[in-house]
């Protein structure tokens, strides 16, 4: 039921949780390859660039998001403490 007439998020598809990437890296590239542009911009500002992806269990008792945000800062902060 759609009582604030939002658009709905658009599934992407369906995959066995074991099929996510476990390591930061591979859930990066993941996002990457899964989602490159916006599916569901609300406001040009977003210039196409997707938040992330949301995820979660068939019977809806997990869900989660992913986003771009917080694999690249944590790419970012690992990549920066080897310098």
């Amino acid at each position: 039921l759609n009582m604030v007439n939002l658009p709905r998020v658009p599934v992407l598809s369906k995959i066995n949780g074991t099929e996510l990437p476990t390591t930061i890296d591979g859930m990066y590239d993941f996002l990457h390859n899964t989602i490159p542009t916006t599916l569901s911009a609300l406001d040009d500002k977003a210039k196409g660039i997707p938040e992330g992806v949301v995820i979660r269990t068939a019977n809806r008792d997990k869900i989660a998001k992913i986003r771009f945000q917080d694999y690249g800062n944590t790419i970012r902060r690992r990549d920066n403490a080897k310098k």
